[in-house]
């Protein structure tokens, strides 16, 4: 971006540097563990975890005990793959161990090609700003909150992302706008009770999200609005009907 922007002509750059894709679980969908660990583990096992979408951090609000000992059940039977390239499979390695230095490890082999499941609370993953990047593969922390207020401070610490998602029940949702918002301001895709792996190609896709998930918040590189990308407005006044644009002319 820096490189483009000092062109004697400069070019915009869509650049898509990296997400966490945050998830917080309320307590009313934390009390069924079982299911929930299903539904994130079939997220963040997709393709090998290696979606820019996969949702890599998960807060969860309460009590997780059981929810963080059947995703490690799942994540400890979970084969590992064929990842995209070497370079890949290398990164993935590296990232692994060195977030899993100081952090409770619950399913992991560390670089013996298997899938990872790390967990802290809130305090230690403020602390260490590694945390917060992006692992490529099958990989995930549960970073552990005692209350909505802890949540939504550790939402407000993070980095613009492409998507955010929040799990919980109607009276969840209601009792934690506050919340829901601050998750809002952070990303590009907000999802309620669905995974963020996965999508409709549509008038209202949205894959992008504030700096630096993406150089361009304003833009989106899937969907309908993608073709504002390659063009630029252009305003048409007083113009003669032979001059403008056939898709402009009345008559």
């Amino acid at each position: 971006w820096k490189i483009a922007m000092s062109r004697p002509e400069p070019i915009p750059v869509y650049a898509e540097m990296g997400s966490v894709n945050p998830t917080v679980i309320l307590p009313g969908k934390l009390a069924d563990a079982e299911g929930m660990a299903k539904t994130m583990h079939g997220s963040l096992t997709m393709g090998m975890g290696q979606f820019c979408t996969k949702p890599g951090l998960i807060i969860t609000v309460g009590d997780s005990e059981a929810f963080v000992s059947n995703l490690a059940g799942l994540f400890s039977n979970t084969a590992f793959g064929t990842m995209l390239t070497d370079g890949i499979e290398e990164a993935y390695n590296a990232g692994v161990e060195s977030r899993a230095a100081g952090v409770a490890e619950v399913s992991s082999g560390g670089t013996s090609r298997s899938a990872t499941l790390l967990t802290c609370d809130a305090a230690t993953f403020k602390s260490n700003p590694n945390l917060a990047e992006e692992v490529f593969g099958p990989y995930a922390i549960v970073v552990r909150c005692q209350s909505a207020q802890e949540a939504t401070e550790l939402v407000d610490s993070l980095q613009g992302q492409l998507t955010g998602t929040i799990f919980g029940t109607d009276s969840d949702l209601e009792d934690n706008s506050d919340l829901f918002h601050a998750l809002e301001l952070r990303v590009g895709r907000i999802l309620v009770n669905q995974v963020p792996t996965g999508l409709e190609v549509c008038s209202s896709t949205v894959h992008g999200g504030p700096f630096p998930a993406t150089t361009e918040p304003r833009s989106t590189s899937v969907g309908t609005m993608a073709i504002h990308r390659w063009a630029r407005p252009v305003c048409y006044q007083n113009v003669p009907k032979q001059l403008l644009p056939v898709s402009l002319r009345t008559e």
